[in-house]
């Protein structure tokens, strides 16, 4: 649905936050997790930068790429 709205100025990945490797990509993201306890997943990051745990809403994710000024194709 985001790359209907978005196309290529977007991009979701996984990131297993065990992976302790692949973690290590992602500084701020694992400077929140160690600490505080994460009581809810998922933790969603945009450019790796934290930004709220426990749900991946549609409206949400929209509302924070119009802060970021990413604005939709059509």
């Amino acid at each position: 649905m985001l790359n209907q709205k978005y196309g290529q100025q977007v991009s979701i990945e996984y990131i297993d936050i065990l992976d302790e490797e692949k973690m290590e990509l992602y500084p701020d993201a694992s400077a929140v997790i160690t600490a505080k306890k994460v009581s809810a997943l998922p933790l969603v990051a945009f450019d790796g930068a934290p930004v709220w745990m426990g749900s991946l809403s549609y409206p949400h994710l929209v509302g924070e790429l119009g802060k970021r000024g990413v604005v939709p194709l059509d």
